[in-house]
């Protein structure tokens, strides 16, 4: 990882979270041009897309919505 670049810091995967090789290939063998990760509170959807994201080959954008959004 570099120093000072914000958006790879934001996607480091930290060392004690266990890798999901399951939906990490569900979400790379998706032909859609978007995909939204989508579930309650407390399952694990951004963890998932760091993991998912820590791969530098990836283009992605990562938009976290607040109440200024709007």
């Amino acid at each position: 990882m570099r120093e000072g670049n914000k958006s790879e810091e934001s996607t480091a995967v930290p060392p004690h979270v266990v890798e999901r090789p399951r939906l990490t290939q569900l979400l790379d063998e998706a032909s859609a041009r978007k995909v939204l990760l989508v579930a309650p509170a407390g399952y694990g959807k951004t963890t998932l897309a760091r993991q998912w994201l820590a791969n530098e080959s990836r283009k992605a954008v990562w938009f976290r919505a607040t109440a200024s959004s709007a």
